[in-house]
């Protein structure tokens, strides 16, 4: 039986970890079946207990890239980053892959160590240079640290995949506000609302570069805009 079959097979989560209960019980030493329950109880959000599984079978040796992958990603869900980034990179010494790559990049922002994150994000870009995720990293990772110029050269790579990225569209109009190109950044800003008219942050961004470009009674309008986009949503 493959995972697939299995849930197939049941009606719902709760029933799959019944069957692969008994499973279990009937035949201890196959690890297949503490993997599928590892994803069934990552699936229910009980991460402890997948854990627990993905630990008997490493302490089976039946350890792989795979497992140790998977054994990271529980342990940033659970908040144990510096435990995460010794499952990263036991899954990396079997070969790097851009997901043990990006589950490290996580664990070490979320430890402050940003210099090693970088290095994390620049070797997956090494590895699949148009992945979105860590072109999307590196943008913000540069806006924040002063790489305006490196920034926009990355948001231009993206928007020739995708020019209607408001993501990408709106770090650009942040990025030209940092420059002080204020007319520039009011024509991304405008981008993004041509794909989504009720984009807050892009609206909050037109009414600054209005104003600082004097034009009191535009940044007036887009003001009086954010809060009417606000009243919707309430």
């Amino acid at each position: 039986m493959d995972f697939n079959e299995l849930l197939n097979s049941c009606s719902d989560l709760e029933e799959c970890l019944k069957k692969l209960n008994e499973l279990i019980d009937k035949d201890e030493s196959n690890y297949i079946y503490y993997l599928f329950r590892a994803l069934i109880l990552k699936n229910l959000g009980r991460y402890e207990e997948c854990l627990s599984d993905l630990n008997t079978i490493i302490e089976n040796g039946h350890e792989s890239s795979l497992i140790w992958n998977f054994k990271g990603k529980i342990l940033n869900k659970l908040g144990r980053f510096r435990e995460a980034i010794e499952a990263f990179d036991k899954s990396l010494n079997y070969y790097e892959s851009v997901e043990a790559l990006m589950g490290k990049y996580y664990a070490l922002m979320n430890l402050g160590r940003y210099d090693e994150a970088l290095e994390c994000l620049n070797k997956i870009l090494k590895l699949s240079p148009n992945d979105y995720f860590a072109n999307l990293h590196k943008i913000r990772w540069l806006v924040l640290t002063g790489g305006v110029d490196e920034a926009l050269i990355t948001i231009k790579k993206i928007l020739s995949i995708n020019p209607k990225d408001t993501t990408a569209l709106f770090l650009a109009g942040i990025l030209y506000m940092k420059l002080k190109r204020f007319e520039k950044a009011i024509e991304y800003f405008k981008k993004v609302l041509e794909v989504n008219k009720n984009h807050i942050e892009a609206k909050i961004g037109l009414a600054m570069c209005y104003e600082k470009l004097g034009d009191h009674e535009k940044a007036v309008e887009y003001c009086n805009s954010v809060f009417e986009t606000y009243e919707k949503y309430e």
